[in-house]
């Protein structure tokens, strides 16, 4: 591994038996540039006679290999106290990299026993904080810097997405100081330096051989590092796009999008931020006057919660999405940020291939932003569209905007639709066994759709199928958003198959 290389993935083996670690070594060998052995998570290791063991593990890796003995108090899966570990990192010499935290490394200065049982140049000096990312931040990478290690780690927790800033920064200066690096926020705000970090000057990143065997919170898979977001080929003329709101972890939008940027040959990145204070976002990241970082930021989705407050940062919306209220994508052009709507489209689409919406009687359940988009976007195609929510109180905001009627979901039975919409979270995954309406108030030849996407066939869809209805499902709306969304930012249009296809494989 050399300092001039970018975007190492290092995968982190954190079965708790060797025979299991063996083969996930194996594997990692195969998607990895380095493998991370973690001893610590290890229950069968014997510490006090490590040779053995090693030896069957660095057996197993084809990739250099960092070796990590983690206390609890710092991360690690298991007790140790300092005299283990001093032991262990006196005794051992096998793998390519060590990884010893600093305060093992601050302590034990004047121990030559120690010192000299370490090939500094094959040392990562360490520091770990699981509960915040610290003010005195520059003053902890001072201490590490002060080590004889020639690598220096910083990993903490990110509670806010500007903690992500502050480990650029660090990474930045040292990097500017010739200090080989790796710098990481963890948690889902930290996602950003994982994947951009390489790009910023990091020595590498840690990508989890699979979902379950994470080493830190917000760790992404190796697989998605290199296939899905492509970290080898990003750099700093890429053109960045992504996802805000809270929470994210479900969502597909970075399958879609990557997918297609992939198939068109394009240098782009699609990225999910998890956004709590939507002002520090724009203010530190978006808006070309006063952010903080120098990136190709094209625009980015925004969902829950952000959809409506995003407006008043905004310099110009569409019609669209002046009539629904609500914007799910900014454009950042020529240094002003305009505001879209995509979901009027992406749910309008579908439903065209499969009936006329001109006349047609719509009933749209739910009284969220989209039923707003869905109202909206059947009256302009002239359907009559009536409002039907469990809450009605919830409800008449929306009736009264549209001027459409309004009623509670009971009386339901009393309207002959010829289009029938779910669009609240009945149905979704968690909850997957639940309609959101009686099998009984379906009615063959009419149409259903379900904006619910996750699962793909939900409870309703089968209702639907089985009453003999046409069905249109939540995916459909989900591809056509985000394929509208792609052409605002890049101009072209995608391969909605493509999108279509990653979005199933999830």
């Amino acid at each position: 591994m050399t300092v001039e290389s970018k975007a190492h993935i290092c995968v982190p083996i954190t079965s708790s038996k060797l025979d299991a670690a063996q083969t996930a070594a194996r594997r990692a060998s195969q998607i990895g540039d380095l493998i991370e052995l973690r001893l610590d998570y290890l229950e069968d290791f014997d510490l006090n006679n490590p040779d053995n063991g090693l030896t069957k593990l660095l057996e197993a890796c084809s990739r250099p290999v960092i070796l990590t003995l983690r206390p609890q108090e710092q991360g690690g899966a298991r007790q140790l106290s300092k005299a283990v570990r001093v032991k262990f990192w006196s005794k051992v010499k096998a793998g390519d990299y060590r990884d010893i935290e600093l305060d093992l490394l601050e302590d034990l200065s004047a121990d030559e026993r120690f010192t000299s049982a370490q090939k500094w140049e094959q040392v990562i000096a360490s520091y770990h904080n699981f509960a915040c990312t610290p003010g005195d931040l520059d003053r902890i990478y001072e201490r590490l810097a002060g080590t004889p290690a020639r690598i220096i780690k910083l990993a903490t927790q990110a509670n806010s997405i500007t903690d992500c800033l502050r480990i650029r920064e660090l990474v930045r200066r040292a990097r500017g100081e010739g200090r080989p690096v790796i710098g990481i926020a963890m948690g889902m705000r930290g996602v950003m330096t994982r994947i951009l970090g390489p790009s910023w000057g990091s020595l590498l990143t840690y990508g989890s051989l699979e979902a379950g065997a994470e080493s830190a919170p917000g760790q992404v898979s190796a697989a998605d590092l290199r296939n899905l977001y492509r970290i080898d080929q990003i750099s700093e003329e890429t053109e960045i796009l992504g996802i805000i709101g809270n929470p994210l972890g479900h969502s597909l939008s970075p399958q879609m999008h990557n997918a297609a940027l992939r198939k068109l040959g394009l240098d782009g990145v699609y990225i999910p931020y998890e956004v709590d204070d939507l002002r520090e976002f724009i203010f530190n990241f978006v808006q070309p006057s006063t952010r903080k970082v120098d990136w190709k930021l094209r625009g980015f989705s925004v969902t829950i919660p952000h959809k409506v407050e995003i407006i008043k940062y905004l310099d110009q919306l569409d019609r669209q999405a002046e009539r629904v209220g609500a914007v799910n994508t900014v454009v950042i052009r020529d240094g002003r940020l305009y505001g879209y709507n995509t979901d009027v489209d992406g749910a309008i689409e579908p439903l065209k291939r499969v009936m006329d919406l001109p006349g047609a009687r719509a009933a749209v359940l739910g009284a969220g932003g989209a039923a707003r988009a869905l109202v909206f976007g059947l009256k302009q195609q002239g359907a009559q569209v009536r409002l039907y929510a469990r809450d009605v109180s919830k409800a008449e905001k929306l009736a009264s905007e549209a001027e459409i009627v309004l009623d509670s979901l009971d009386n339901l039975s009393g309207f002959d639709y010829d289009l029938l919409v779910n669009a609240t979270p009945v149905g979704m995954r968690g909850h997957s066994e639940e309609s959101p309406v009686s099998p009984d108030l379906l009615r063959a030849g009419k149409v259903v759709f379900d904006l619910v996407y996750n699962p793909p066939e939900t409870t309703l869809i089968k209702y639907a199928k089985r009453a003999g209805c046409r069905v249109v499902d939540g995916m459909q709306m989900l591809v056509e958003q985000a394929a509208r969304q792609f052409e605002l930012w890049l101009g072209v249009r995608p391969d909605v198959n493509v999108m279509l296809s990653e979005t199933v494989q999830k």
